[in-house]
C-alpha cells in the first residue's frame, strides 16, 4: 500500500527539488495550478536557463583546452575534428542562448517575470548541450537534425516573444545588445556612468568587415521624422536580429564545412604524412566567446559636484578606417543605468566592485560620499544572476543611430551604400 502525502505541505526546498526532476515543458504546464507552483516553476526554469549559459561557456573553455593539448600531427586530425564538431554546435547553442537573454531580458532578470513559456525551448536547448557533451556527433552536413531542431524552436520562440516587447520602453539599448552578439565584430565603446543621476551615456561604433549576409535597411514610413513609429521600430529591430542570427549561423557553418572538407579529402591519403597540416583550417585556433565586453580602463572624475566614471571598451586590433564593404553602425545613447545594454551593466558591476574595494581603506569625506553612492546602486538588486539588476519602470532614453551598409550585389558587380538614421529626443 502506498503512502499518500499532501504536496502543498512539503517544505519549499523539497517541492523545488521535486520540480527539478521534471522536464521543463511539464513544469510549464503545472505552473498553472496555483501561485506557489508558479513561483517554484519560475525559479527552477530561470535558474536552469542561466545554468545552461554557464555550462555552455565552461564546456567551450574545456574543449578549447583539450584542443591545445592535442599533438599537432596528422594522426590526431580525427580526434581534433570530433572535438571541433562539439565546439561548433556549442558555439551555435551559445549564440541562441544569448539572443534569448537579450530578447527576454526584462523577464529573465526580474523575479516577478513569468518564465514558464521558456520550458519547451529549454528542454530542446539542454538536449543539444547533452549531445555535445557526448562527443560522438556525426560528420557535419547542411541539414543537421540536431542543429535544425534547435534553430526551429528558437526561431518560434523569438517570433512569438518579439510581439510582446514594449518598444516604447526598450529599443535603443536593445539594438546595442544585439550588435554585441555579432561574431567577429569590431567595436569601440565609451561609457560615462553618472552616479547621482543614475544614468549612463554611451557612444559606440560597431563594424562587421566580412559579413556573410547583408540586407538593405528597412524602408521607414517617414524618413524625416525624429520619432520612428512602432511599425518602423519593429522593422528596424527585425533587421538587426536577422543581421546577427544569419551572420553568426553562416559564419559558423562555413568554418565547420571547411574543416570537414579538408578532413574528408586528406584523411586516409597515402601521402598524408607529407601534408602541411599547419595550413589547414582544422588546425586553426578556435575563437573565444566573450559575449560581454571587457573594459580596457576606467577613470573617476568629479565635475560640478557630480561623479562620473568613464569606461572604455575596444576590440583587439580595432581601427577607425572606413570599410570598403561590410556593415557599420554608430550610436549615442543616454539611458537609465538599470536599463542599459547588458554588457554595460556587467561592466559597471565589475567597476563598482573595484571601486568599493579601493574605498574601504580610505576614510576621507569624499571617499565616504562616493562609497555611499556606489553602495546605493546595489539597492533593489534581487536578480537571479549577478550580472544584471532587476528591471525597473522605464524612465526614458535618448538615442541616435546611424547605420551604413556597403555590399556587392551578387547578380550585378556594383556597390550599394544605404544609410539609416534613427533619432528620438
Amino acid at each position: 500500500m502506498q503512502d499518500e502525502f499532501d504536496f502543498d505541505k512539503l517544505p519549499y526546498h523539497v517541492k523545488e527539488n521535486i520540480f527539478k526532476c521534471l522536464p521543463f515543458r511539464d513544469i510549464a504546464v503545472i505552473c498553472t495550478v496555483d501561485l506557489t507552483w508558479l513561483s517554484i516553476g519560475n525559479k527552477v526554469i530561470r535558474n536552469h536557463f542561466f545554468d545552461l549559459c554557464k555550462l555552455t561557456n565552461e564546456e567551450l573553455i574545456r574543449l578549447k583546452g583539450e584542443l591545445k593539448l592535442l599533438p599537432r600531427t596528422a594522426v590526431c586530425l580525427q580526434r581534433r575534428l570530433v572535438i571541433l564538431r562539439s565546439y561548433y554546435l556549442l558555439e551555435m547553442l551559445l549564440c541562441e542562448l544569448e539572443i534569448v537573454k537579450v530578447i527576454w531580458k526584462n523577464i529573465l532578470y526580474n523575479r516577478e517575470g513569468n518564465t514558464c513559456s521558456l520550458g519547451v525551448l529549454l528542454d530542446e536547448l539542454y538536449h543539444t548541450f547533452k549531445m555535445c557533451k557526448r562527443r560522438n556527433l556525426p560528420a557535419w552536413r547542411e541539414e543537421n537534425e540536431i542543429e535544425s531542431r534547435m534553430l526551429k524552436y528558437t526561431k518560434a520562440f523569438f517570433d512569438y516573444k518579439l510581439k510582446d516587447i514594449d518598444l516604447n520602453k526598450y529599443f535603443g539599448c536593445l539594438i546595442v545588445d544585439f550588435m554585441d552578439l555579432m561574431i567577429d565584430r569590431e567595436y569601440t565603446v565609451d561609457v560615462c556612468y553618472t552616479l547621482q543621476r543614475n544614468i549612463c551615456t554611451i557612444n559606440g561604433f560597431y563594424k562587421l568587415p566580412n559579413p556573410r549576409y547583408l540586407n538593405r535597411p528597412p524602408q521607414l514610413q517617414d524618413m524625416h521624422s525624429d520619432r520612428p513609429s512602432l511599425v518602423d521600430k519593429k522593422k528596424i529591430l527585425q533587421f538587426f536580429i536577422n543581421l546577427v542570427r544569419i551572420n553568426n549561423r553562416v559564419t559558423l557553418r562555413e568554418e565547420q564545412y571547411n574543416k570537414e572538407t579538408e578532413f574528408s579529402l586528406g584523411f586516409g591519403n597515402p601521402d598524408q604524412g607529407f601534408i602541411n597540416i599547419e595550413n589547414m583550417a582544422i588546425m586553426n585556433e578556435v575563437r573565444d566567446h566573450l559575449m560581454t565586453l571587457a573594459e580596457k580602463n576606467y577613470e573617476l572624475k568629479k565635475t560640478d559636484g557630480l561623479y562620473d566614471i568613464m569606461a572604455s571598451f575596444q576590440s583587439e586590433g580595432f581601427d577607425t578606417n572606413n570599410l570598403d564593404k561590410g556593415f557599420s553602425c554608430y550610436f549615442h545613447i543616454i539611458c537609465p543605468l538599470r536599463e542599459a545594454p547588458i554588457h554595460v551593466i556587467t561592466s559597471w558591476n565589475r567597476i563598482k566592485q573595484k571601486i568599493q574595494n579601493n574605498l574601504l581603506s580610505d576614510n576621507t569625506d569624499e571617499s565616504r560620499e562616493l562609497r555611499d553612492l556606489v553602495f546605493f546602486q546595489d539597492s533593489g538588486n534581487s536578480s537571479e544572476e549577478d550580472d544584471l539588476p532587476v528591471q525597473k519602470p522605464h524612465s526614458g532614453e535618448t538615442y541616435v543611430f546611424g547605420c551604413t551598409i556597403k555590399s556587392s550585389l551578387l547578380r550585378h558587380d556594383i556597390t550599394e551604400t544605404s544609410t539609416l538614421i534613427i533619432v528620438e529626443p
